[in-house]
């Protein structure tokens, strides 16, 4: 079957025509773990969640509003029709946070006011933003404090002026205390032993809200202190005098404001930087807060608390019924659990007191696509079916047990060619769990001309696993044994490989990224390009940095965090598109950057953040046409091991049921640049004389300059009617067709 001419200007002429402004948007695809359907699959992840409510979208409902503090993400989930449905819309609403954040209504006009550590500063602090609406939408503004010192709330202490205190790794609590209608803030001091109270003066004294006029009224709140030696809790005997214990405590804590029994004043929920649980606060104290009992293991009538490590608590609504739940996730950075790591305890109670038990199912993860942390995910059609199937690799999940598990997951499209449906059909894909790998990112190709696709993968050591496909064109893959140590290559660590034929000589090169800049001869970049001096069926690619075929550091590329630290974590991803060669580079930074492949192989910066996107300190793109419609898909691994998934505004270069083999570099242009001939070869094809393609020659517009119905492969083709340019070629053979382009002078 033959593509007709008018069906070939008609695709060519739409996609010409649409908008130049670049414009991504978020996108949903069914996704199936087993038999049922994710109702949030590209939400993220989640490894260090933070859970507060608000009323978002205005409709009376509250809203659930995540926030990751290994991101500095915030999720906006909007409860519609009973359930939470993720919306990515909101995701310019908040300004940037890092370390924590409280959604609290401080100054009693119905809508949640923000919370947060200064963002853009190590001052351990607290800076507010007040949320107002404006034209019918929610926005946020910074508050400056007519007490203090401008944009964080202060207390006077001794004439002097000074920020309320608040450690970056902590989460305070923001509560009315003495129950006057205003806001104080409880936190750990300095030293991590006692709690500060900072008491709100304003009801007291008259004044607005919003002024935040504190004092230091406790350093000691609730008498109790934590051991400078472990996370025990030391109560005082006297309810006007602090627990003794020598020396400070180290900093790491999370405060949840609590009234358990309810008698109207304060208990608390504790986390400790060196605990897998949470420690119950009874406050007993009659006139003033003092802490008269604790309890260990929280809750000890129920299933205690046991999470990997350093947890966070929330009172959050969970199922929109006016009680609240208890929600408890790990608030470390590192090395926490971050599979199955989101409890969830119902209460009980119908009075006003708590009585918590354990829900046994899974809140929000259970909906995600979430494989622990640092994911790199690749489009490859696996089954050769036509569809594109998804094969996602990782830095690992880590367990109640503590232990890391690495793996390939495997998701394979079972919709159709505009309505992809991914299909969780294998958690343990080449059966890398056993391999004692701790870093898989995997690349497909077709490395060794043979028209099938092989695998690469990179690996924690900063070398690469080599997988032959053995199956054939147009069949299911079947690999060979793996290859270690892949032509003794070795990119320094955490290799994150990416296959293309940067210089249209036919054969695949290796450009890769690693977790840290390449330095070589006192040159600082960001990726390494390894190209391939081998022949069309026997790949070779030479180890040496300073090897004539490769250039480490490559094109000038600078991602890394900073010039004193160099880690950047490059993730580069190779596409064609009607523009041409282009690639897309996940950094450190959390943006993603977009460069045209020149002719002369080497790289244009066309984007340094595609559309403004930026997900926090890791970003892993895949690109590929999902659905059909003739703009290229992206879908990006970020560091919580979950994924977002957006549709570009990047035209691809074909649609509907016409498999795409560009991806492959089938057919290869030579020479290119070209004067007045060129001539193309199929790789991994050896020809015979009578074989033929149709070929269509256009223009950048997309007008037709030449066609040749028989075209036969290997022999020259006259160009010499054509003025300079940029020419694309549009190869057909049956139901296959290739787009390539070259360049005439």
């Amino acid at each position: 079957m033959k593509i007709s001419h008018f069906f070939l200007t008609f695709l060519i002429s739409a996609v010409f025509s649409q908008l130049m402004s670049q414009d991504f948007n978020c996108m949903a695809i069914p996704v199936r773990h087993g038999s049922e359907i994710l109702d949030h699959p590209f939400s993220g992840g989640l490894n260090s969640p933070q859970f507060n409510q608000m009323d978002i979208d205005l409709d009376g409902k509250e809203d659930l509003v995540v926030f990751d503090r290994i991101t500095n993400d915030i999720q906006v989930f909007l409860y519609q029709n009973d359930k939470y449905v993720f919306d990515c819309s909101y995701d310019q609403l908040f300004p940037y946070v890092s370390a924590w954040m409280i959604l609290k209504d401080y100054d009693a006009d119905g809508l949640k006011d923000l919370f947060i550590s200064p963002a853009l500063s190590s001052a351990p602090s607290v800076q507010v933003f007040k949320a107002h609406v404006k034209e019918g939408k929610l926005q946020f503004e910074k508050r400056f404090f007519p007490y203090g010192t401008g944009d964080v709330i202060s207390y006077k202490y001794f004439g002097f002026e000074y920020g309320v205190y608040v450690a970056k790794p902590d989460i305070p609590a923001v509560t009315d205390v003495d129950n006057d209608g205003d806001l104080d803030i409880l936190s750990f001091e300095s030293g991590g032993g006692t709690v500060n109270y900072y008491r709100n003066l304003c009801v007291d004294e008259g004044l607005s809200l919003d002024s935040f006029k504190m004092e230091l009224a406790d350093r000691c709140w609730g008498k109790f202190r934590e051991s400078i030696y472990d996370d025990e809790i030391i109560l005082s005997e006297d309810p006007l005098k602090c627990a003794e214990s020598p020396g400070f405590r180290h900093a790491g804590s999370t405060i949840l404001p609590i009234d358990m029994d309810g008698d109207s004043d304060t208990d608390l929920l504790l986390g400790d930087v060196s605990y897998n649980g949470l420690i119950y606060i009874h406050n007993g104290g009659s006139e003033n807060d003092f802490a008269t009992a604790l309890e260990r293991d929280f809750p000890q009538d129920d299933i205690p608390v046991q999470l990997n490590w350093f947890l966070g608590s929330f009172l959050v609504d969970v199922d929109q019924d006016s009680k609240k739940e208890l929600v408890v996730a790990p608030n470390a950075t590192i090395g926490s659990q971050n599979i199955d790591n989101i409890l969830v305890y119902s209460d009980l109670d119908a009075t006003s007191k708590f009585d918590f038990s354990l829900d046994p199912v899974q809140f929000m993860t259970k909906d995600m696509m979430d494989w622990g942390a640092k994911v790199f995910p690749c489009f490859v059609d696996e089954n050769q079916d036509g569809l594109m199937d998804l094969i996602i690799g990782m830095s690992g999940m880590i367990g109640k047990d503590t232990s890391l598990d690495t793996r390939l997951v495997f998701y394979q499209n079972e919709g159709s060619t505009d309505s992809p449906v991914f299909s969780l059909k294998d958690t343990d894909y080449l059966g890398f769990s056993s391999r004692n790998e701790s870093f898989l990112a995997p690349e497909f190709a077709d490395l060794d001309g043979d028209l099938d696709i092989d695998l690469l993968i990179g690996l924690e050591n900063g070398k690469f696993i080599y997988f032959e496909n053995q199956g054939g064109p147009d069949m299911a893959f079947s690999f060979a044994d793996p290859v270690y140590d892949f032509m003794n290559l070795d990119v320094g660590d955490n290799a994150t490989p990416c296959l293309l034929d940067i210089n249209n000589d036919g054969l695949m090169d290796l450009l890769s990224g690693n977790a840290m800049s390449f330095t070589n001869q006192n040159i600082t970049g960001s990726l390494a390009l390894f190209k391939n001096s081998g022949s069309k069926f026997n790949p070779y690619f030479e180890a040496d940095w300073d090897a004539d075929f490769n250039e480490v550091p490559f094109a000038n590329v600078k991602l890394q965090e900073s010039q004193f630290n160099t880690l950047s974590w490059a993730t580069p991803e190779y596409y064609e598109s009607k523009s041409g060669s282009e690639l897309m580079v996940g950094s450190i930074k959390g943006t993603i950057n977009q460069y045209a492949v020149s002719i002369n192989d080497q790289l244009e910066i066309l984007k340094d953040s595609v559309a403004g996107l930026d997900f926090g300190r890791f970003a892993a793109p895949a690109i590929a046409d999902l659905d059909g419609n003739g703009f290229l898909d992206m879908l990006v691994g970020v560091e919580t091991g979950g994924f977002r998934l957006y549709q570009t505004d990047i035209r691809a270069l074909s649609t509907g049921t016409i498999q795409n083999t560009l991806g492959q570099n089938t057919f290869v242009i030579s020479p290119n640049p070209a004067a007045n001939k060129i001539s193309i070869s199929q790789l991994g094809r050896r020809t015979e004389n009578n074989e033929w393609v149709q070929i269509t020659i256009m223009d950048q517009l997309g007008n037709i300059k030449l066609q040749y119905d028989k075209y036969t492969l290997n022999t020259a083709l006259d160009l010499s009617g054509l003025p300079s340019g940029i020419y694309f070629v549009l190869i057909q053979e049956d139901v296959f067709m290739s787009f390539n382009r070259f360049m005439k002078y």
